[in-house]
């Protein structure tokens, strides 16, 4: 089967979409499918020229963006996809996060559209998403409501995404599937070398995201706060965002940013995600975040919230546990103690977690369910 693979950025690059798009390519590649990339044509000028040049050109292109031309530049792109498709024959269309540049696509293919949320759900969930000018939010909905219409098949990451089509977009429920997302990682390691590297000793919690208020960062530092009072020895350990400086304590440290193309780096994550005890991100708003993915792939157990998609990516008690929003730094480091200090309890999670992640939480049962999909619109 013929796969066109519709998206804007590039999906051998493992940086697109935090990985995403990388590992659902490959993972339609695996399952036996001829995959090709259809979107180049939507890359900016300033990818064709050299490196040291991207840089500027990029800037350029920026400052030459208008709002007003919202809807122009969105029929411009389903008219370059339009003509990138004829270039070879297809059977099928697959395309993520891509309803502006596909909304208006005239074509007879069957499509499988697919996505992590809906523009009704995230207009008023993500703060950035608030500020952008009436006109454009307005644009943008209607060539979501398209692209939903005019798809064969939704994918969603999350029941809550899913129900948002349904509900809001009025779809017809048999055209919506749930397959959850796996983890942007190379390597994972044995389940006996990850738990050998798990000293009870002190409480280690990894707190992973750029975004330090929307991602919960108070309430992560409140909590190790609480259990270093309750005299229990914990600490807070922060990759990607910078803790603004009330929010430093001796038992938090700052890692920076880690790349997973960095060999260096790399190593570096996996090392926490094999010696800490708790993934702990007790998000204000998410959808379904890649790495409570990888951290069940690590056996690392998950403390969260009861927020967007997450539910769909943590259950309760399998992989993780869930608070709701208003829970305090209190109420989490009750319910952290209360698991790490019976043994014999986080063993089990951690051996459940990793379960989590080989039954439903891989690439691999991904792009299954995905294929089949697929081949039932051919």
């Amino acid at each position: 089967m013929k796969v066109a693979y519709i998206t804007a950025h590039n999906p051998h690059n493992p940086f697109s979409w935090s990985g995403t798009n990388y590992y659902m390519f490959k993972s339609l590649q695996a399952q036996g499918l001829d995959v090709t990339h259809v979107g180049k044509s939507l890359w900016p000028w300033s990818r064709h020229l050299p490196k040291p040049f991207q840089g500027i050109a990029r800037r350029f292109d920026r400052q030459n963006n208008s709002s007003d031309d919202f809807m122009a530049a969105a029929s411009k792109s389903a008219k370059l996809l339009e003509k990138e498709l004829q270039s070879k024959p297809y059977d099928i269309i697959f395309t993520p996060v891509s309803s502006v540049e596909c909304g208006s696509l005239n074509t007879s293919l069957p499509m499988v559209y697919l996505s992590d949320g809906t523009f009704r759900l995230l207009k008023d969930y993500y703060s950035y998403m608030m500020q952008q000018p009436e006109k454009v939010r307005e644009h943008k909905d209607f060539l979501e409501a398209k692209i939903i219409e005019r798809a064969d098949s939704l994918v969603f990451s999350s029941q809550w995404a899913a129900n948002s089509a349904i509900q809001d977009y009025h779809t017809p429920p048999e055209k919506v599937h749930i397959v959850p997302f796996g983890p942007n990682i190379e390597r994972v390691e044995d389940l006996n070398t990850i738990l050998e590297q798990r000293q009870m000793d002190e409480i280690r919690l990894l707190f992973v995201g750029g975004d330090w208020e929307r991602k919960g960062g108070p309430i992560a530092f409140e909590t190790v706060r609480a259990l270093n009072e309750m005299g229990i020895k914990a600490q807070l350990i922060v990759c990607g965002a910078t803790p603004p400086e009330k929010h430093q304590a001796e038992y938090v440290s700052s890692r920076g940013y880690l790349q997973k193309h960095q060999p260096q780096q790399l190593e570096e994550l996996i090392s926490l995600l094999c010696s800490c005890h708790f993934m702990f991100v007790p998000s204000r708003a998410d959808c379904t975040p890649i790495v409570f993915c990888e951290a069940s792939a690590y056996a690392l157990p998950v403390i969260s919230t009861q927020t967007g998609g997450i539910s769909s990516v943590v259950f309760e008690g399998e992989n993780g546990y869930l608070l709701p929003l208003e829970a305090t730094g209190e109420d989490f480091a009750k319910l952290i103690a209360n698991i790490f200090q019976d043994r014999e309890k986080y063993l089990q999670l951690a051996m459940s977690t990793r379960k989590t992640y080989e039954d439903k939480l891989n690439w691999n049962q991904w792009g299954s369910k995905v294929r089949q999909l697929l081949e039932s619109l051919v």
